[in-house]
């Protein structure tokens, strides 16, 4: 991954495909999480976008428990409990993202 980045960076600054890199470390299932940050954080030199000044930002596993009965109460489409539930996750200090995959939780 390392040498095709720098090739595709390297060609008038390719910065679609060097972007196409990315997503291809992080969905590649070969590399380990370690090896995928490591490469980012290579990619990240060469790209400036500062990923390795971000803070990981531990979820409590209370509000992880409410995003997933929020989760379920989607897929039974009993909507009125996922609304309350995503107000709770809101009031605890978090956002929740719906994702094709789920959800995305983030502090706000």
């Amino acid at each position: 991954h390392l040498q095709k980045f720098s090739t595709v960076v390297n060609d008038d600054l390719n910065m679609p495909k060097a972007l196409a890199l990315v997503w291809d470390v992080l969905k590649d299932l070969q590399l380990s999480a370690p090896d995928k940050r490591q490469t980012l954080l290579v990619f990240d030199r060469m790209l400036g976008l500062g990923l390795a000044k971000i803070k990981k930002i531990n979820i409590p596993s209370a509000i992880t428990r409410l995003a997933e009965q929020r989760q379920q109460a989607r897929r039974q489409k009993d909507f009125a409990a996922a609304d309350r539930l995503r107000t709770e996750i809101e009031q605890a200090g978090f956002s929740l993202d719906d994702t094709t995959d789920g959800y995305l939780i983030k502090k706000r």
